[in-house]
C-alpha cells in the first residue's frame, strides 16, 4: 500500500540483467487511488536518473491504469533513460503528499529497448 500523505511512498525496484544502453523505455502502471491528484509517480534508473510520470494531477479521478508514454504523455520525458546503461535496479516510486485518500501500488512493467 502506499502510504497517506507520506513522502517516502512506496517503492518498487526491477533488477535487469541486459546490458547496453536505453534506446526507449516504457512504462505500464496500475494504481488504485481513490484521489490521484495526491499522487507523484517516479521511474528512477539505476544510476539515479529520474522522470517524474505522473504529477499530481487528475483531481477526484480514481487510479491510475496506463502506459508512459503510448497511452500518456508523462510529466517529464523518458528520453532522460537514452544512452544510459540498461542493467541494474530500476524503481517506481509512488508518492501521496496528500491526506485522507489512500491507495495501493498493484503492479507495474517496465519495456526497455536497447540502442
Amino acid at each position: 500500500s502506499i502510504p497517506d500523505n507520506n513522502a517516502t511512498g512506496v517503492t518498487s525496484t526491477q533488477n535487469f540483467a541486459q546490458t547496453g544502453s536505453v534506446a526507449s523505455a516504457r512504462v505500464r502502471v496500475n494504481i488504485t487511488h481513490t484521489y490521484q491528484g495526491d499522487l507523484v509517480v517516479t521511474l528512477i534508473g539505476p544510476d539515479g536518473t529520474s522522470a517524474i510520470l505522473h504529477n499530481l494531477t487528475g483531481g477526484a479521478v480514481d487510479n491510475i491504469v496506463t502506459e508512459y508514454p503510448d497511452l500518456t504523455a508523462p510529466a517529464q520525458s523518458l528520453a532522460a533513460f537514452t544512452g544510459k546503461a540498461i542493467q541494474g535496479n530500476w524503481s517506481l516510486r509512488v508518492q501521496d503528499l496528500a491526506g485522507q485518500d489512500v491507495g495501493t501500488l498493484v503492479s507495474w512493467t517496465l519495456s526497455l529497448t536497447a540502442q
